[in-house]
This record gives C-alpha cells, sequence and structure tokens, in this order.
C-alpha cells in the first residue's frame, strides 16, 4: 500500500472535525510555503543580473581536463 492510499484510508476512519481541522492546516502550510517560493525567487531575481537560473544545475557540472590548456588553444585560434 503506499504512502497516499494510507493517508487516504486514516482520513475516511477519521471524524469529521478531525479530517477538516487537518485539511485547513494543509492548505495554510500550502500557502505558506507558495509564498517562502515566491520570496526566494524575487529575492534571487534582484540579485541577479542575469534572467537566466542555473539552480538545477549546480554540482552536476564537472570539467574533465586541463581548462587552461584548452584556453590557451581557444584563444590562439582567433
Amino acid at each position: 500500500m503506499t504512502p497516499k492510499e494510507e493517508l487516504i484510508q486514516a482520513i475516511e476512519r477519521s471524524p469529521d472535525d478531525v479530517v477538516q481541522v487537518l485539511l485547513e492546516l494543509l492548505k495554510v502550510l500550502q500557502r505558506q510555503r507558495s509564498a517562502e517560493v515566491e520570496l526566494s525567487k524575487q529575492a534571487r531575481t534582484g540579485s541577479e543580473k542575469s534572467g537566466y537560473d542555473f539552480s538545477d544545475l549546480a554540482g552536476r557540472l564537472t570539467w574533465q581536463g586541463n581548462a587552461v590548456s584548452l584556453q590557451r588553444t581557444l584563444r590562439d585560434e582567433w
């Protein structure tokens, strides 16, 4: 049984008052999370000059080889 199915069964077994309170709590938490994400986006946009967001690539890009020699090679081509 998946966690989602377990949650649905737990809600169905719960009294209606408890379910309503939990649903309201989840709505408040979701709004709070959305507000935090929006503030984070605004902070990044305000501090960045570029319109590009590379945060999803952090830690994924690696360079293998000698960067200085490759730069010299590219420079000498011009």
